[in-house]
């Protein structure tokens, strides 16, 4: 209990000399706060934060899959404002600017 006491009464001689170490005692408490938050965020946050956006991004997946199997095999009629279509080379585009995006 003695060697604790004169330990403490050291870091208050210490810290009684200068003010400085005051302002670094505040920023490294501050400094193992955040690791510790980005520790715990890891270990038991981002798990489920990441199962969540991957269960997410296979319904996007699956659902822009059954959109665009749906829109190849739909026979519908263009809509009234005109369909417009890409040249079929790419090389059309680079000819002649206009013709790169004809209207059918």
């Amino acid at each position: 209990m003695q060697a604790l006491q004169e330990l403490f009464s050291g870091f208050t001689g210490l810290f009684a000399a200068g003010g400085i170490l005051w302002l670094l005692l505040a920023l490294a408490v501050l400094l193992w706060t955040l690791i510790a938050e980005r520790y715990w965020y890891f270990l038991f946050v981002y798990p489920q934060v990441q199962e969540i956006a991957l269960r997410r991004s296979s319904v996007l997946h699956k659902a822009r899959r059954n959109v665009l199997a749906a829109s190849a095999n739909s026979t519908s009629p263009p809509s009234s404002a005109g369909s417009y279509r890409l040249a079929s080379r790419p090389s059309e585009g680079l000819r002649n600017r206009t013709s790169a995006c004809r209207r059918d």
